[in-house]
C-alpha cells in the first residue's frame, strides 16, 4: 500500500489525500496535530484495490505543521502537511 503526498502542500483550506491499496483493505486515515494528538479522521472504512481520493477541509486549522497517518492492519505509513493562511 501508499500513501501519497497531501495536495496541495502547504494548503490553506481544502486538500487532497490520496492512498493506495493492492486489494480490498480495512482502512484508518488520521490527521493529527504537532502534539500526536488525532485531530480529524477523514477516512474509516473498506477501500477498495486502487488509488483513493478523500478531500479533507482545513480552514478550521491553525497554521503550522500537521501529520497524516494511513493505517492498515497494524501498519502505519505517516507523511506531514503544513497549514498556511
Amino acid at each position: 500500500f501508499s500513501l501519497n503526498n497531501v495536495y496541495p502542500n502547504p494548503t490553506t483550506s481544502n486538500a487532497e489525500f490520496t492512498f493506495e491499496v493492492p486489494s480490498v483493505q480495512v482502512v484508518r486515515l488520521t490527521v493529527a496535530n504537532a502534539l500526536g494528538q488525532t485531530i480529524a479522521i477523514p477516512f474509516e472504512g473498506t477501500a477498495q484495490p486502487g488509488l483513493t481520493s478523500v478531500p479533507f477541509n482545513a480552514s478550521s486549522l491553525s497554521n503550522g505543521m500537521y501529520f497524516y497517518t494511513l493505517h492498515i492492519e497494524g501498519k502505519k505509513l505517516v507523511r506531514s502537511f503544513v497549514v498556511a493562511k
